[in-house]
């Protein structure tokens, strides 16, 4: 099990919109240069705005790249962009034109990305690339012709083409659930996606960041490990995939000697929520407080941005 949240159809669409736009400049730099607010100030009414070009823009180039799935070339037709400006009768609006031959230039890097994923996968679960038998696509941007020939040429003709890359997941999950039910299973366990760490010191006080719950692991789900409290408190810092998810504290722990250890326990349970309490020798519990660690609005303010530059205002 694999996968990159950061990598999807959007990648490519963002890339030939980097084409088209650089194109469009070639052809009309004064247009191109109102519609995109090319050196001016921005006030937030024309950020808004520009917002919407960008996702207007973004759309009509995902639309040319879906009609590439069956022609060489197709066109990204930018009319709507010059409604209401004055053109000469001998001039035409400019319409982009943009190739398969576009994509597997442009995208190239992307498209290692995926390959790169794939034989990452492969490796991490012990299985020869001669092993495999099928290949199923799931998703939009599976279905481009380029990636299957990718594909095919790393794994052989064993790409199964003729399934509907919408549902697959859908329907493997209710044959799954159907074949257990055939064999009298009634309990099905989920896993873990990514890794959880721990951020904390040795005994040469240098920071180190530990694995403590592996990829894959069955949920519900417990680990404990020894802690040392700073003074009375224990800091414990946990990662997801190399991303802080929490700095979880336990304050004012009653210690009965200077060195006393902790046992700390992390849990994810049925839900997939992630618990930490601390338990000292006399088995005394201590229910843990998550404090908001000072980036997490930033971070939600970025996210926000993120989803907002992929909608129309």
């Amino acid at each position: 099990m694999n996968g990159d949240s950061k990598l999807g159809g959007i990648d490519i669409d963002l890339k030939l919109t980097e084409i088209v736009k650089m194109r469009w400049k070639k052809e009309d730099e004064n247009r191109f240069n109102a519609v995109f607010f090319v050196g001016k100030k921005l006030t937030p009414s024309n950020e808004k705005i520009l917002k919407r070009h960008e996702y207007r823009l973004r759309k009509l180039v995902e639309k040319a790249k879906i009609a590439l799935s069956i022609a060489q070339q197709s066109v990204v037709n930018l009319s709507e962009f010059y409604c209401g400006v004055d053109i000469d009768d001998d001039v035409e609006t400019p319409n982009i034109a943009i190739s398969k031959e576009d994509i597997e230039i442009g995208c190239k890097n992307i498209f290692q990305r995926c390959l790169n994923l794939v034989a990452q996968t492969l490796l991490e679960s012990k299985v020869p690339k001669n092993k495999l038998t099928k290949i199923l696509l799931v998703g939009g941007s599976s279905q481009m012709p380029y990636v299957q020939t990718l594909l095919e040429k790393e794994y052989g003709n064993i790409v199964l083409k003729d399934c509907d890359c919408n549902v697959v997941v859908a329907e493997g999950a209710a044959l799954y659930c159907r074949n257990m039910a055939l064999h009298g299973e009634t309990n099905v366990n989920e896993i873990t996606c990514n890794e959880i760490e721990m951020s904390g010191v040795d005994s040469t006080n240098k920071k180190v960041v530990v694995p403590i719950i592996e990829k894959g692991t069955k949920i519900p789900f417990s680990n404990t490990f020894p802690v040392f409290p700073i003074r009375n408190d224990v800091i414990v810092e946990l990662y997801e995939n190399k991303k802080k998810i929490g700095v979880f504290v336990i304050y004012n722990i009653q210690k009965k000697t200077k060195n006393e250890l902790f046992e700390c326990e992390v849990k994810i349970n049925t839900f997939g929520i992630l618990e930490v309490k601390c338990i000292g020798e006399n088995r005394c519990a201590v229910n843990v407080d998550r404090e908001r660690i000072q980036t997490e609005s930033e971070d939600m303010k970025k996210k926000k941005d993120y989803i907002e530059s992929f909608l129309s205002c």
